[in-house]
């Protein structure tokens, strides 16, 4: 067997796992990987295995955030500080 699955993690660890490629929440982070099983390991209840990530195997969310200017039609582009986006910040006030 062979297939692809994203695991989905936070700082707090393991949130789900997925075939297709997610929607991520705000802290998450998504590692893709390949799984090869064998045919005869499922004669095994069970089958031990170790996986190490690293940072360049991590996948991050991109965000992205328009800001009306003055109330007007136009939006300004907006970067947030990365403590906006741990704060959960709902709205944010344009520049200037």
């Amino acid at each position: 067997m062979k297939q692809t699955i994203f695991l989905i993690c936070t700082k707090n660890g393991v949130q789900r796992m997925t075939k297709r490629a997610p929607s991520l929440y705000r802290n998450e982070v998504a590692v893709a990987l390949k799984v090869t099983i064998p045919a005869n390991v499922f004669l095994s209840p069970t089958i031990p295995a170790e996986i190490e990530i690293t940072e360049g195997q991590v996948i991050h969310p991109t965000v992205t955030i328009e800001v009306p200017a003055n109330g007007q039609d136009e939006a300004l582009p907006y970067a947030p500080e990365a403590a906006d986006v741990e704060a959960g910040l709902g709205e944010v006030e344009a520049p200037g």
